[in-house]
């Protein structure tokens, strides 16, 4: 398994949970729909998450209730080209490494998805990442 480093500061970022799960079934399981940035550092650095965070990403995991928009994927590759995420290996080989150390489940875009990305109000972050990861957390009730 290569190894993993997301270097420099981030500016943010976030991890919504749902109290009500909907991947499959919207059934009453609860999910935690991870970001980028949270999902490199669960797999490479947990030390930078609080404790609680931590916690309950590892209780998540067990139960296989992690999940990631689609869109997380090519942020992947993005931050692989940009230099910012270190592995060994090919960005498919880092990307494939990643989603099986860290065991999530990923949302693909739907069309439900895409018309939500023009709902958020005017102070939403315009970042396109951020507004398809806010808009699938919103189609399965995680906010």
């Amino acid at each position: 398994m290569p190894s993993i480093r997301l270097r420099g500061d981030l500016k943010y970022s976030a991890t919504f949970v749902s109290p009500v799960v909907p991947l499959e079934d919207r059934g009453s399981s609860e999910v935690i729909l991870r970001d980028t940035h949270v999902l490199v550092w669960m797999v490479s650095d947990s030390s930078r998450l609080a404790r609680d965070a931590a916690r309950e990403l590892r209780r998540a995991e067990q139960k296989g209730k992690l999940a990631i928009a689609s869109i997380t994927l090519w942020e992947l590759a993005l931050l692989h080209h940009q230099g910012r995420l270190r592995t060994s290996g090919s960005i498919e080989s880092a990307i494939r490494a990643i989603l099986e150390k860290s065991r999530v489940q990923v949302i693909e875009v739907t069309p439900e998805i895409a018309a939500l990305t023009t709902t958020f109000p005017e102070h939403y972050p315009k970042d396109p990442v951020d507004r398809l990861t806010g808009a699938t957390a919103r189609a399965f009730g995680m906010t």
